[in-house]
């Protein structure tokens, strides 16, 4: 049975006390013996490290602000100082627990820096001969190195011993200081290395899908529940979500698609702005949110996901159609106000209606 580590890796101003952020609350809920510097055993299952310029609130005792110096919070909200001494902790960890009992497997999640950090353990767990051959898999919210960090390999490149990376992309957080990892040249340069890379976009800013209140969060933490656990991470509760469920999450950011547009990120904005051009085939499209959308939709509503592409089959919707679309009515009403939304389909009382079909689609 394949021995699995999970490494946490908070993001800059936020540490495991934090639990209405996902990298901690992640961290709340897993199975095991946690690793702490003073404490390691081979019997150890997973460790959390604490963001750059982070600050405890006294709620728990291992929590700290990574980094040295007087002035290592500044330091560390402003250059990422902190990120190497966590690097090296976990390192250490790693290393002593993998000589007792060797790991097979090193799950890895974080948000911003602390998605970095991720890449950075990955190089430095690829440079060490005695850790090269583990395993490998992150979930990154959100990658952000910061300015200065950009042209660094060890934080923008993946080593050979990633095999499976999943990133969430924000695609309306524009300040300059924000700017993301370019995963789409990780990607290129992973070509043909056997490593499973996939990032979706989502609407919003740097952290809206991290942070609990919104149908974005909750889907977002439901997708890096499901990584977690499908490459063997314990967890106890969190997020379960069906096709269903996930596509009425996806209605309800349709829904407030004007407002997710509208946010860019405030702080740090007289820094200057700059697009962050991600790649989402979708994001001008009348309903789908993104290709995920699309698939998700297929699997819940298979019928009337290819009317949503093409318009022009509604009006050719027959019974099984018509039953599908009560369906949606009956168990996801927000997938069904969202379809009323975007002019794809409408009450039945309504003027040129097919059995609640619009004959015409008009994009909103």
């Amino acid at each position: 049975m394949a021995r699995v580590f999970t490494v946490y890796n908070c993001g800059t101003g936020f540490n495991r006390e934090r639990t209405e952020e996902l990298i901690a609350y992640l961290g709340s809920i897993t199975q095991g013996l946690q690793a702490k510097p003073n404490s390691v055993t081979p019997q150890d299952k997973w460790m959390i490290c604490d963001g750059p310029g982070s600050s405890s609130r006294g709620i728990n005792s291992d929590a700290h602000t990574p980094g040295s110096g007087l002035f290592k919070k500044l330091r560390g909200n402003v250059t990422g100082h902190g990120w190497e001494q966590n690097v090296t902790q976990a390192m250490t960890i790693i290393q002593f627990i993998h000589a007792a009992s060797p790991i097979s497997v090193i799950n890895m999640a974080g948000w911003s820096r602390g998605a970095v950090t991720c890449h950075m353990l990955s190089n430095a767990l690829a440079s060490d001969p005695k850790t090269q051959n583990i395993k490998i898999n992150i979930f990154a919210a959100d990658p952000v190195a910061g300015p200065g960090n950009r042209a660094d390999p060890t934080k923008n490149k993946l080593p050979a011993n990633v095999a499976n990376y999943f990133a969430i992309v924000a695609e309306n957080e524009n300040r300059s200081i924000m700017k993301p990892v370019n995963v789409a040249q990780i990607m290129s340069d992973s070509h043909g290395m056997g490593q499973n890379l996939k990032v979706i976009s989502m609407p919003g800013e740097h952290n809206t899908g991290v942070l609990k209140g919104t149908p974005l969060g909750k889907l977002v933490w439901f997708l890096a529940h499901k990584f977690l656990t499908k490459h063997g991470t314990q967890l106890t509760g969190g997020i379960q979500l069906t096709h269903v469920d996930v596509c009425e999450c996806y209605a309800g950011i349709r829904m407030y698609m004007s407002d997710f547009r509208e946010m860019h990120g405030s702080a740090g904005a007289q820094l200057g702005r700059t697009d962050r051009n991600v790649v989402n085939h979708f994001a001008q499209h009348h309903f789908w949110v993104n290709e995920h959308h699309v698939g998700q939709f297929m699997k819940a509503f298979p019928l009337v996901a290819p009317t949503i592409t093409n318009p022009n089959l509604l009006a050719n919707g027959g019974f099984q159609l018509q039953q599908e679309y009560q369906r949606i009515k009956s168990i996801a009403p927000w997938t069904y106000t969202a379809l009323i939304k975007c002019g794809l389909i409408a009450p039945p009382s309504s003027p040129g209606v097919r059995g609640g079909f619009l004959q015409q689609t008009y994009r909103v």
